[in-house]
């Protein structure tokens, strides 16, 4: 074969199978160029929290941003990042704007109360007519519990502006979401559906809760039985008290009439 037909041969060659290939070797190439220009290096980053701008505690981080390609930026390393700093955040959006922005809004997830240990948790009235009364040592931890029934973060302060649930230190409180998170949460957003004003709840014994309503009373639930029907009853028991009608000490609701003790 002479030298002048491998030629032709090779054009033919490259027409058919290279050619094609062509517009994908162009994006690739321009992909390259445009990931290296400092034209597409983040200058501004607008960053909203809960509708209003990120306090300055988010600086490092937007900082740290500033400068990298837009078209390196990885939005899943970036939320992860953000939820490591702080984990309440919630609902993270992040959008690229070519050639050099980047907006960043994200929400904070609300705690519906906070979750204590409690050494030598008793109540004493639970299975009589004598007065009650909760005790117990707290201990210095304090787990924030969502409305969906998970522990999302911890302190060692207790939140005035939080009511709490108080659980015997026999049981282990870990971040994340289980049957008894979850029970505590259902119990919570019930009693908030029904403007019933908390002061504390305690976990006694496996499906046995009482709360210290903020008028005083204690109420006493059984959570092997629906839940809504009991909170009903707190309900409309506290909400028909008249002004200078005496407080019931203990609203026991684990029966199919409410018993009341004074």
């Amino acid at each position: 074969m002479t030298a002048k037909k491998i030629k032709r041969r090779f054009k033919r060659f490259s027409l058919r199978f290279l050619w094609p290939l062509l517009p994908a070797a162009v994006l690739i190439g321009l992909a390259v160029l445009l990931s290296r220009s400092q034209v597409f290096n983040l200058k501004k980053i607008t960053c909203r929290l809960d509708n209003h701008l990120c306090p300055l505690e988010f600086e490092p981080i937007l900082v740290n941003l500033h400068g990298q390609n837009i078209f390196r930026l990885n939005q899943p390393t970036i939320i992860s990042q953000l939820q490591d700093f702080d984990a309440t955040l919630v609902d993270i959006d992040i959008n690229k704007r070519l050639p050099n922005s980047l907006t960043i809004s994200m929400k904070r997830r609300l705690p519906v109360a906070q979750i204590v240990s409690v050494i030598d948790l008793q109540f004493q009235g639970l299975t009589s007519t004598e007065s009650a009364t909760l005790s117990g040592q707290l201990k210095n931890e304090f787990f924030h519990l969502d409305k969906n029934g998970e522990i999302f973060s911890v302190s060692n302060q207790k939140n005035p502006q939080l009511f709490t649930i108080l659980v015997p230190d026999s049981l282990n409180l870990n971040l994340g979401q289980n049957q008894l998170t979850q029970t505590l949460a259902n119990l919570v957003n019930a009693l908030k559906a029904y403007y019933v004003s908390l002061d504390s709840l305690a976990w006694i014994k496996e499906k046995v809760v009482v709360i210290k309503t903020t008028a005083g009373a204690y109420a006493i639930f059984d959570l092997s039985k629906s839940i809504n029907p009991q909170v009903a009853s707190l309900q409309y028991i506290l909400s028909n008290i008249k002004i200078g009608e005496e407080l019931p000490t203990k609203i026991d609701l684990r029966f199919d009439k409410p018993v009341l003790t004074y």
